[in-house]
């Protein structure tokens, strides 16, 4: 959880378009920049948590097949809780940031699961290697 929180706390921010020579770049207004970090509130800790969770026994609970089949199976069958973290960030985002726009709010979401969902998947593929030697004893 402390590589989770870690990673959550990267920038999520795009890269500003390059000024022509002497010129300063044009400053995005504040009510649209999407935000430098996620927001690490206990409700979305907690549907990280959940996320991770599910997919973690839906791995224990599937069959076994190639490792990454089986991650992408076990986070398939999570939609729902993946859902709830997304929607939950979203909300955090927005309560922490009341200004910004929604496409804001949206990109800066978006932004924040594309640094969750590989960590989860990696757990994932972990937990699949760990249950394959298991069953090879």
């Amino acid at each position: 959880m402390k590589v989770l929180a870690s990673a959550l706390l990267l920038s999520l921010t795009a890269t500003p378009a390059l000024a022509h020579e002497g010129q300063p770049a044009p400053a995005q207004p504040a009510a649209s920049a999407p935000s430098d970090e996620l927001p690490l509130t206990p409700r979305f800790a907690a549907a990280v948590t959940a996320y991770r969770n599910c997919v973690m026994e839906a791995v224990d609970a599937g069959s076994l097949a190639d490792h990454r089949e089986m991650a992408s199976a076990a986070m398939a069958a999570c939609a729902i809780a993946r859902g709830q973290m997304a929607s939950q960030l979203a909300s955090d985002i927005r309560q922490q940031h009341p200004s910004f726009a929604p496409a804001a709010i949206d990109t800066s979401a978006a932004n924040g699961l594309d640094t969750i969902e590989p960590m989860i998947e990696d757990a994932a593929i972990e937990r699949a290697h760990a249950k394959y030697a298991q069953s090879m004893i």
